[in-house]
């Protein structure tokens, strides 16, 4: 992706995922969270982008999906210095860097304990609100779907919505686990999709 498309990106993730919980949680302030998750996000797509791999809306960019590969599954330490998380760390501020820290570091022991085995993780997905419900979303996922299919993988991701839960059901993730962030975070669901 060029640098506005990344841009572009980052935009679109930041309004998607606003009212998230995690968001929520991690970035109270809603008067600055617009800016904060512009800069997350844009770290993000450059990690995916660098990383793993990402789907976009053909034609005009509504949404995206960004996946880290098998064997790559797990954010590199190096490799998240050298997208720019540290100056983000430090653009969010002590308390929201250190609920980032643990939700990552939360979600990360549970994929490593769930998913011991290589397999793809969707690390992003994302839908520009006013494009939600088109058909988008099943469009972006299934490029990836298909290949783990192929590839005889499996399909990983976390989700902070029971209604998320739902929409991924449908695309045959099967919930592994249910938990709460640490520390009065939200509730997260940790589900996989086998090989079809």
């Amino acid at each position: 992706m060029d640098k506005q498309s990344q841009q572009r990106a980052a935009q679109i993730l930041s309004r998607a995922f606003f009212n998230d919980p995690s968001i929520v949680w991690i970035l109270p302030d809603a008067k600055r969270r617009q800016r904060q998750l512009e800069a997350l996000f844009s770290a993000s797509v450059r990690y995916g982008d660098r990383y793993g791999h990402i789907d976009t809306t053909p034609n005009h960019l509504h949404g995206l999906a960004v996946w880290l590969k098998p064997g790559e599954s797990s954010p590199s330490p190096l490799h998240l210095l050298q997208v720019g998380f540290v100056p983000l760390l430090l653009q969010l501020g002590l308390r929201n860097a250190q609920r980032l820290l643990r939700c990552v570091d939360f979600m990360d022991r549970y994929q490593r304990n769930l998913m011991p085995q290589p397999h793809w993780y969707l690390f992003l997905l994302g839908i520009d609100p006013p494009r939600q419900s088109q058909g988008f979303g099943s469009a972006l996922m299934l490029p990836i779907l298909e290949q783990a299919d192929q590839q005889g993988l499996p399909c990983y991701l976390e989700t902070y919505l029971e209604s998320d839960v739902r929409w991924y059901t449908r695309l045959k993730f099967r919930v592994l686990s249910e938990s709460r962030v640490p520390g009065s975070g939200p509730p997260i669901w940790m589900m996989s999709r086998p090989p079809q």
